[in-house]
């Protein structure tokens, strides 16, 4: 009966930590392992053989009690140590299902020089449950037909850093914010055509083309410069920690008509240039 608690224990860490094992079989793919991933997985099944072979050794009454108890403690300290377990996966999952997003606004972005080249979405959002979120458009999209067969040339597919007020706090993982819940937090992102770029070695702005062979520049500006003007339609997209799936929160078509081809303009206009790496 000790060896079947004891196994028993480790099917049931085996299935604690099938989240833990999928996290460091891509460290071990990406050569990001390290020792303290060894010790996460192997010290709680090592704590429970450890006791199985202690009772078995010495006999002492009631020893399956003790190794039941014992691996009930293991798991328990598991579950609170591991940074995700299937219970805590379903618990963020159902405050990402549950997290809203309401009074969606969108304006034009206009640059230094006063041309428009962009959309600002402004959004509320308040979650269920404090943790880590992220909540923000997908790639935004034109609802009229347009000429052409390059969708993407008029996809606004830049964005920044959605900002919020409150600032919520950071974890200390690069790109993590830690939200509370309860609080409406006032989201603004700024949209952009996906040939805006921020040239890393002059950080500024700058035009990005980048044909193929499929294509060449002359026809991807053909359709740039169609002068489109369209609503766009944007998913709103809330993710959250590891464990978790990204949902479609809302979908929102813009109030205003936007042209990519204005934008284009209002950025030659403001002297912007191909970025360094372009072609």
């Amino acid at each position: 009966m000790l060896t079947v608690t004891a196994f028993l224990a480790t099917a049931a860490l085996l299935f604690q930590m099938s989240y833990v094992f999928t996290a460091v079989g891509w460290a071990f793919a990406h050569g990001a392992f390290s020792s303290r991933d060894i010790a996460l997985v192997a010290i709680p099944f090592a704590v429970v053989w450890a006791g199985w072979g202690i009772v078995q050794l010495r006999r002492p009454v009631h020893g399956n009690v003790w190794i039941l108890a014992l691996s009930v403690i293991v798991l328990l300290s598991a579950e609170f140590i591991l940074p995700v377990t299937p219970l805590k996966a379903r618990s963020r999952q159902a405050a990402i299902e549950n997290t809203l997003v309401r009074n969606l606004t969108d304006e034009l972005v206009l640059s230094g020089g006063g041309h428009p080249i962009g959309v600002r979405l402004t959004y509320a959002v308040r979650f269920p449950d404090s943790g880590v979120y992220s909540v923000g458009p997908s790639v935004a999209i034109p609802t009229r037909d347009y000429t052409g067969a390059i969708p993407s040339a008029l996809h606004l597919g830049f964005r920044r850093e959605p900002a919020s007020r409150p600032v919520p706090e950071r974890t200390g993982e690069p790109g993590e914010r830690y939200y509370l819940t309860g609080v409406d937090y006032q989201f603004t992102v700024d949209l952009a055509p996906s040939f805006f770029r921020i040239d890393a070695p002059r950080d500024e702005p700058c035009l990005s083309f980048q044909p193929n062979q499929n294509y060449s520049e002359d026809e991807w500006l053909a359709v740039v410069t169609q002068g489109l003007r369209s609503p766009y339609q944007v998913e709103m997209l809330v993710d959250g920690e590891s464990g978790t799936q990204r949902r479609v929160a809302q979908q929102y078509v813009t109030t205003g008509e936007y042209d990519v081809s204005e934008f284009y303009e209002s950025l030659l206009a403001d002297g912007v240039t191909r970025c360094s790496a372009s072609p």
